[in-house]
């Protein structure tokens, strides 16, 4: 419990939709029309939300840094990518025998970036 950051329920169709994969970019004409269709929840829609919704735990040991997530419901490939790119990679994935590793991170950050997230997860000068 003292490594969870933050605990958060995906429940705004454009987002789900672009996670789902049925929304390419955040930069799309369907994630922008669908976005406009997003409304807050109410105190009563939490239950059901929580019941309902994917939820995301982001967990870090030394309180600045990702350094491991949890979720729940299943909204395929592009989560997990958002979340892998957000734990980074270390040089030790540049090793021959960790070659493979290497590969899906890189498809996890072109996936990332076909998304038009990639900026806003990382700094690109």
């Amino acid at each position: 419990m003292s490594l969870i950051q933050g605990v958060y329920v995906i429940y705004k169709k454009s987002i789900l939709e672009l996670l789902e994969g049925r929304i390419c970019s955040i930069h799309s004409y369907e994630f922008m029309n669908a976005k406009k269709k997003d409304h807050t929840i109410s105190e009563e829609d939490i239950e059901y939300l929580l019941e309902m919704a994917p939820v995301v735990v982001l967990a870090s040991e030394t309180d600045d840094i990702l350094s491991t997530y949890f979720v729940a419901g299943h909204l395929g490939e592009k989560l997990y990518s958002i979340l892998n790119l957000c734990l980074g990679y270390s040089k030790e994935l540049e090793k021959e025998e960790y070659k493979e590793s290497l590969q899906r991170f890189m498809n996890d950050i072109k996936r990332v970036e076909q998304m038009g997230l990639l900026g806003e997860i990382i700094e690109i000068e």
